[in-house]
């Protein structure tokens, strides 16, 4: 039997816990960050307004419920579901490689549209720092502060993003026997800038993407003894 972290809250990864759980394997879900909201104000009209995170929605809802009739667009799947509740998106990508998201949406823009990035205080910002010729508001809608936990030892690491990971590794350690999987570029430069290997890179992190990509390192290690 395997023992998997992901640094994601339980709700996130229910069904991956279970589908787990059928083949034996452990699934422990915790974040290790957590959000505070920023204050922010809109200045300006917009035509789309693009999330690149749940907690980008949360926050940026949580404070303006009224906003006005804007095209809404999702980075991926998971922020898509947690647009739900405010409309559906005209936009999701398809990836977690910023540069092949922001040119999937950049097709979807119409000359002359002003697009609302809500994005955390310590955000990457890529998508509008890729799209530079669009028009674009970028506001802070929330601040990520790290968790101090501490984390067994697992077979199998699942970094969701580069804070979550950067928070995870000043606290504890992955043994060198132990597998890495990350969600996009991004994560994976984060993990790799401290020497580590990552084994897999999710391009699209669905629930059945993640799943497969323990699947891959568990029959791969399975292989080599």
């Amino acid at each position: 039997m395997a023992n998997i972290f992901i640094s994601r809250e339980l709700n996130q990864c229910i069904w991956l816990k279970d589908e787990l759980s059928m083949l034996h394997h452990s699934l422990t879900c915790q974040s290790c960050i957590q959000t505070q909201p920023v204050n922010f104000n809109l200045v300006s009209n917009y035509d789309w307004i693009f999330f690149s995170s749940s907690q980008g929605v949360q926050h940026f809802f949580s404070q303006n419920k009224n906003h006005p009739r804007a095209k809404l667009a999702a980075m991926g799947e998971g922020t898509a579901k947690a647009l739900s509740p405010f409309g559906t998106p005209s936009f999701i990508g398809k990836s977690t490689t910023p540069a092949k998201v922001a040119e999937e949406f950049n097709h979807y823009l119409k000359k002359e549209e002003v697009v609302l990035f809500p994005v955390g205080k310590k955000s990457l910002k890529s998508i509008p720092q890729i799209l530079s010729s669009v028009k674009k508001e970028i506001i802070t809608v929330y601040d990520t502060i790290e968790i101090k936990n501490i984390i067994p030892e697992h077979h199998i690491y699942i970094f969701s993003s580069p804070s979550n990971f950067n928070s995870f590794i000043k606290n504890n350690s992955i043994p060198a026997t132990s597998k890495i999987i990350s969600f996009g570029p991004s994560t994976s430069a984060s993990i790799q800038l401290l020497g580590l290997k990552v084994n897999v890179e999710i391009s699209e992190a669905s629930p059945k993407n993640i799943l497969n990509a323990i699947i891959s390192i568990l029959e791969s290690s399975m292989n080599s003894m």
